[in-house]
């Protein structure tokens, strides 16, 4: 990161402005490295500079946020980024939808995720496994296969082994007969 901190400066001293795809890099190298702090500097000074951040900005952001398990903090960033109208994409919602099941707070995953399909994300088969996975685990099977149904209707392709290692092998005969059901409309 030093070297790239170095080429930015030297980018600057030369009279470059600096892009998004840039200023996203380097908060995303700082993010990884565990120096979120230092994206945050990075994020304002591109605000700073006139260029407003993008789904990819907030989308890092949103990552390390519940990497670092501040989903607290995550959530109040989509709300930023809506008030701002920068419309969130699929990979953030994932993002947030896992980190919210991890702490299992499921009101929460609910509401999320209706207010996700109301402003027209459309989910795919990795928001989709996340979901059943982390609601197969625990006793929220009905939600789990509520999302199941979800994919049967979307024509989202998931193969019978994504199901069947998402489901708990606990759970009741008709939960069974139910995925064998909603795999074969699936197909």
């Amino acid at each position: 990161m030093k070297m790239a901190m170095r080429l930015f400066m030297r980018m600057l001293k030369m009279g470059y402005e600096p892009d998004n795809y840039i200023y996203n890099t380097l908060i995303h190298g700082f993010a990884n490295l565990g120096l979120f702090s230092k994206g945050w500097v990075l994020h304002d000074k591109m605000v700073n500079s006139g260029l407003k951040p993008n789904t990819v900005t907030y989308q890092i952001m949103l990552n390390n946020y519940c990497r670092d398990q501040k989903v607290d903090c995550a959530l109040m960033l989509l709300d930023d980024m809506l008030q701002h109208n920068i419309a969130p994409n699929v990979h953030c919602y994932t993002v947030l939808l896992s980190a919210l099941c991890k702490e299992q707070r499921l009101e929460e995953v609910y509401s999320l995720y209706h207010k996700m399909l109301g402003s027209g994300v459309v989910p795919d088969h990795v928001l989709f496994f996340t979901l059943v996975k982390n609601h197969a685990e625990g006793d929220e099977l009905y939600f789990a296969l509520t999302v199941l149904q979800a994919i049967a209707k979307k024509s989202c392709n998931i193969d019978i082994s994504t199901l069947s290692s998402s489901v708990n092998p606990k759970s009741t005969g008709d939960a069974m007969v139910e995925i064998e059901y909603l795999h074969q409309q699936t197909l």
